[in-house]
């Protein structure tokens, strides 16, 4: 008997289809298993499913169907998505399953596309624990926030898998974020908010960082983009059916939408809570400062840049005691000339202990701080202690009065 899917909306299960395709796209796993969309169909919902090889991250997305009968099977996610790209928004929908020879038919009046299906499938179950000992253990963030801590994960490259995760945590009594690649250090503190008024009992956790590119990549479809709120849940334990992985602790990010719910399931790495350490990093008082215009930066940033010819991306930035500024230079040399290029930030007002300060740092870390921190400041504040220490650049607080420091370490001749 052939069972007959009638999609109450294509364009909801297109949603649900690209949510589990950033995962994949993501992970880019050689097994061809990987590459397909796991889909359980119930009488009046589908519910698409992916994961990644080792099973420590899964994205889960609900679309109301309206089904002759319950199956689970296996399909290729980059074909369905192909083919729900073909309708228009007045097209009507209809998914017939042939199981005699494992095909499945995309019907709509224009046309009718076949591919195939594999009734291998799997499924999973959580398995919560009754008795827990911490409370209610959800938290709600604005998606604004969420879409800024998947930027800051985007551009920072993890030296080993260890270091690729995002600390959420307290420090002194306020929720803090924090993303390093342990030369780099991202670190958000933001205050507590009326609708979001679970984030005062934060529990520390590690989640890993490419948790959020996918999210970052989700957060494109403008559906998924509209939601003014995120939901994340720690699960006492998560549990395959199968048996194939042991219990462990997870965290659920939820995005609610019109085509239901998409939730990502992420198994955390036993590497600790927010370390204290972090904090400690951003001095209390600087020997050297800088008051820029972040768009002034980047115009003298970008004609030392485009000299530079070392590995490290190298520039100077240099504290004046004389004039009182900030100035940037860079220097190459091929075939036997040396280039050299010396900028002034303009408008920059300097602050130094006596002397004057040579800091070599990397133009890309450099450019990738001024962009986020643009986001929401038109000015940056630079400081340092020596050349030896960290280069911290603030930005000013945004309405709501989130702080975000960036730490950059310095190049050691």
């Amino acid at each position: 008997m052939n069972t007959i899917i009638n999609i109450e909306s294509h364009e909801a299960l297109k949603t649900s289809v690209e949510a589990c395709m950033a995962l994949i796209l993501q992970t880019k796993n050689q097994d061809r298993i990987h590459e397909y969309l796991c889909i359980d169909v119930k009488e009046t919902f589908m519910r698409l499913k992916a994961m990644n090889s080792n099973k420590t991250l899964t994205i889960v997305s609900e679309c109301k169907v309206k089904s002759s009968q319950s199956i689970g099977f296996l399909i290729d996610g980059k074909r369905t998505l192909g083919i729900l790209k073909k309708l228009k928004p007045t097209d009507e929908l209809t998914i017939e399953l042939i199981k005699e020879t494992s095909k499945i038919n995309f019907i709509c009046k224009r046309f009718t596309q076949t591919i195939d299906f594999n009734e291998n499938w799997f499924d999973f179950e959580f398995v919560e624990k009754p008795d827990k000992q911490d409370g209610d253990k959800s938290y709600i963030f604005r998606t604004q926030l969420m879409k800024s801590v998947a930027s800051l994960s985007q551009k920072f490259k993890p030296v080993n898998n260890y270091n690729d995760v995002v600390f959420f945590g307290k420090t002194e009594g306020k929720t803090a974020i924090a993303i390093t690649d342990t030369i780099r250090l991202a670190y958000c503190i933001f205050p507590e908010d009326e609708d979001a008024n679970s984030l005062g009992n934060i529990k520390d956790m590690a989640i890993p960082g490419h948790a959020f590119r996918i999210i970052n990549r989700m957060l494109k479809n403008k559906e998924i983009s509209k939601v003014p709120m995120i939901l994340l849940s720690v699960c006492e334990s998560f549990q395959y059916s199968d048996n194939s992985i042991p219990e462990a602790e997870t965290v659920r990010i939820e995005l609610p939408c019109k085509s239901g719910k998409i939730t990502m399931i992420v198994t955390l790495p036993n590497n600790g809570g927010f370390p204290d350490s972090f904090s400690k990093l951003i001095p209390k008082e600087s020997k050297y400062s800088a008051v820029c215009e972040i768009k002034e930066f980047k115009n003298s940033l970008s004609l030392c840049k485009d000299v530079t010819t070392d590995s490290k991306n190298k520039v100077t930035m240099t504290f004046l005691s004389t004039d009182e500024k900030l100035v940037i230079s860079s220097s190459s040399r091929q075939d036997g000339y040396t280039n050299e290029i010396t900028s002034a930030v303009n408008g920059s007002k300097c602050e130094t202990d006596l002397i004057s300060l040579d800091v070599d740092i990397n133009s890309k870390f450099l450019t990738d701080a001024l962009i986020e921190l643009g986001r929401t400041s038109s000015k940056v504040n630079i400081a340092c202690i020596s050349k030896l220490h960290a280069v911290i650049m603030t930005g000013n607080c945004t309405e709501d009065g989130t702080e975000l420091d960036w730490l950059i370490m310095p190049i050691l001749k």
